[in-house]
């Protein structure tokens, strides 16, 4: 996740500014996009119980939030040229985002004794800085050599294949020995 979120972290700002064509005296609009990113991600957080009870496997919950980013940035550089859409759902992939954390977290917390949960926590926040820190690189070249749109495109394809995938290992049966 933090591979393919980096460039709509980094590039909002540009692609929105030049979605609505917005002059130096109206910028003022994305701190109030930006301000709105935050209510969002505090319903995600909220939200995050209900989605681990409606999805009672962990695993299963969290790729279906990957998928649900990954398919929310397909739409959104699908619609680009409806702006309030597209910001609509640049809006809406933020509750999945915020959804995230707290559910990865209280997997963790059940699943792993207390005497190792603290390393593996530790690893699994150096691994997600570790994924962002490529991502900014990766999809910082290929924004500068291909644009924005591009870049969106190309992690919201690698996200959505990649929790496909996450959902057909979290739902397999264990094998019989």
């Amino acid at each position: 996740l933090a591979f393919c979120v980096q460039p709509l972290n980094m590039y909002w700002q540009p692609f929105f500014k030049g979605l609505f064509k917005l002059t130096k005296e109206q910028q003022w609009v994305l701190g109030c996009i930006g301000s709105a990113v935050m209510l969002f991600l505090m319903f995600g957080a909220w939200m995050s119980e209900k989605i681990s009870a409606r999805i009672t496997c962990d695993k299963t919950a969290l790729a279906v939030c990957h998928l649900t980013i990954g398919a929310c940035i397909i739409v959104i550089v699908s619609v680009q040229p409806y702006a309030y859409v597209v910001l609509l759902w640049y809006w809406i992939h933020e509750i999945p985002r915020a959804s995230i954390i707290p559910i990865k977290n209280g997997y963790v917390n059940a699943n792993i004794p207390s005497a190792e949960r603290a390393t593996i926590s530790s690893y699994l926040s150096a691994y997600s800085h570790l994924g962002a820190v490529i991502g900014l690189v990766v999809f910082g070249i290929i924004t500068e050599t291909m644009g924005i749109k591009t870049s969106w495109t190309l992690s919201g394809i690698v996200l959505t294949v990649v929790s496909i995938g996450m959902i057909i290992y979290a739902r397999r049966k264990p094998k019989s020995v």
